[in-house]
């Protein structure tokens, strides 16, 4: 993809400063993919309109009051059925959550 690119991008737009590998958005001057956490509801009676395993942008992650006691963080191929049951958790995996600046409320 590098490679058709550099022949058909006008010199302007790429940025030579960039590491096309590392940073092939900034490079060719794409947006950048926005930061999204996968979300799983172990206590199905507190899902969110029957949805128990959902993808959200971490910007409306931010902004939602979840109704959770506890929350599990994991790397993104640990399975949610290894953790114990417990009151009204939320699982999670994905470097994003753990990113979030700005975690959601506790809702009741």
């Amino acid at each position: 993809m590098s490679e058709l690119l550099d022949r058909i991008l006008p010199e302007h737009v790429i940025d030579a400063s960039t590491s096309r590998a590392r940073q092939f958005e900034q490079h060719y001057g794409f947006l950048r993919r926005p930061a999204r956490l996968r979300l799983r509801f172990l206590d199905q009676a507190h899902d969110i309109a029957g949805l128990r395993d959902i993808e959200v942008l971490v910007n409306q992650f931010q902004t939602l009051s979840l109704p959770v006691d506890t929350v599990y963080v994991v790397e993104n191929d640990v399975p949610p059925w290894r953790f114990q049951t417990c009151r009204r958790p939320l699982w999670s995996s994905g470097w994003a959550m753990a990113s979030a600046s700005n975690w959601p409320t506790r809702a009741g």
